[in-house]
C-alpha cells in the first residue's frame, strides 16, 4: 500500500515528464490515452505493444487518476524508451521515501508502496498456508524477484535470468521460453 504522501511525490515528479505510466488499479492496468495511441512512437518493441493494447486501458490523464484513486494502487510502472531517461528518474526516485523502487528489465522501474515486494507477498502467502518459507520453491529471472528467491527455501533462477539471480540461485532451469517454471516444478515438486 502506497502513502499518500508517497503517491504525492511520485505524482510531482512523474508530473513534469512526458513517460509512458502504467498505473494499476483494483486489476486494471491504466496507460496515459495519447501515448496508447503512439505506441509506435515511444521506443518499445512490436510484441511489447501488442502486449500493451492487449491487457492495458487508454485513459486521459492517468497521474490525475492515481491521486484521485490514491487508496486503490496496486503498482505504478515506468517504461522507457532509453537508458538515459530511466537513470534519470530513477536517481530521482531514489530520493522519495516510503516507496519500493524494482525492475523487471532495463527499460522499466516499478514503483510500489513501502512494504511492496514479492518478499512480502510470499511471507504472507506462508503464512495464511502455515507453511515455512524454507519449504518453498520460488523461479525468478530479474532484480525484481532477487528478495523473493533470498526468501524461498529454494530460489531457482530462470535460463534467462540476469548474473545476479543466477548468482543466488540453488539451481538454473531452462528459460522462461523453454518452460523452466514447469521444468523446475517437475523436478523438486514430483519427485
Amino acid at each position: 500500500m502506497y502513502s499518500p504522501e508517497a503517491l504525492e511525490h511520485v505524482y510531482n515528479l512523474l508530473s513534469t515528464h512526458e513517460l509512458m505510466v502504467e498505473v494499476f488499479v483494483k486489476g486494471k492496468a491504466y496507460i496515459e490515452k495519447h501515448i496508447f495511441e503512439n505506441l509506435d512512437q515511444v521506443g518499445i518493441t512490436e510484441s511489447h505493444i501488442r502486449y500493451v493494447r492487449k491487457t492495458r486501458q487508454p485513459y486521459k490523464n492517468v497521474l490525475n487518476m492515481m491521486i484521485k484513486n490514491k487508496e486503490n494502487i496496486e503498482n505504478i510502472n515506468i517504461n522507457f524508451a532509453n537508458k538515459q531517461d530511466r537513470k534519470l528518474i530513477k536517481e530521482k526516485l531514489m530520493e522519495l521515501k516510503h516507496i519500493t523502487i524494482t525492475s523487471s528489465s532495463d527499460h522499466n522501474i516499478e514503483i510500489g508502496g513501502e512494504t511492496t515486494s514479492k518478499a512480502s507477498a510470499l511471507k504472507v502467502l506462508c503464512n495464511k498456508l502455515e507453511v515455512s518459507p524454507e519449504c518453498i520453491m520460488a523461479c525468478g529471472d530479474s532484480t525484481n524477484d532477487e528478495d523473493m528467491l533470498k526468501v524461498a527455501g529454494l530460489p531457482v533462477a530462470m535460463g534467462n535470468a540476469k548474473d545476479s539471480v543466477k548468482a543466488m540461485a540453488k539451481y538454473i532451469t531452462s528459460t522462461n521460453d523453454e518452460d523452466g517454471v514447469a521444468a523446475a516444478i517437475k523436478k523438486f515438486a514430483f519427485k
